[in-house]
């Protein structure tokens, strides 16, 4: 395992009260950590900057708005890709919650463009979401790929209600995957 990170998680809220506190406790618990995080609020919160402050971890990067911009934070989602530096990205919400060996797994197959997996996922009442790399089949919090693709593709409908959806096809048709893994386990819930 090197020191350096592998994967950022670009992490977007919106006046979530406990849930910052909730997903960077979760995130300091990796087993590996070898991480970063991009927690990106949608307008302007002092609660959200004081949590993040308080941890006082140089891994931990937040960012908020002057104001909403909506569009279930594509726009910021779009501004945060720019800035990742490391082989993965994650693009999640707050409200996710990943098991301590994500990183770890992520390492182990990072030979491959993308990786996804199952989660348990609340629109599905919460029931096993089976991804596939299409869309209605896949989240944005349950696959991590290669941030070089990621910024090549980019997020061409920020204001889509599918967007991860419509993301993750453009990804595929896109022919930068050359290597892709499927895992059988539940690596996160999103809640």
């Amino acid at each position: 395992m090197s020191n350096k990170p592998i994967v950022t998680f670009i992490v977007i809220t919106y006046q979530e009260q406990w849930e910052p506190y909730m997903f960077i406790g979760m995130l300091k618990c990796m087993k590996n950590p070898n991480w970063k995080v991009i927690i990106w609020h949608d307008g302007p919160n002092p609660a959200t900057r004081a949590i993040v402050e308080a941890f006082g971890d140089e891994r931990i990067q937040y960012i908020e708005n002057e104001e909403n911009k909506g569009s279930w934070g594509c726009y910021n989602r779009i501004e945060a890709l720019k800035m990742v530096d490391t082989d993965f990205v994650i693009q999640t919400t707050i409200q996710e919650y990943y098991l301590p060996i994500t990183v770890d797994v992520i390492e182990e197959l990072k030979k491959n463009d993308l990786i996804y997996w199952p989660c348990i996922h609340h629109s599905f009442a919460y029931t096993v979401l089976d991804p596939e790399p299409v869309r209605k089949k896949m989240d944005w919090g349950n696959f991590a790929l290669r941030t070089h693709i990621a910024k090549k593709v980019g997020i061409n409908y920020p204001d889509a209600y599918m967007a991860d959806g419509l993301f993750i096809e453009d990804v595929m048709a896109s022919r930068l995957v050359k290597n892709k893994a499927k895992l059988n386990r539940i690596l996160n819930v999103k809640n």
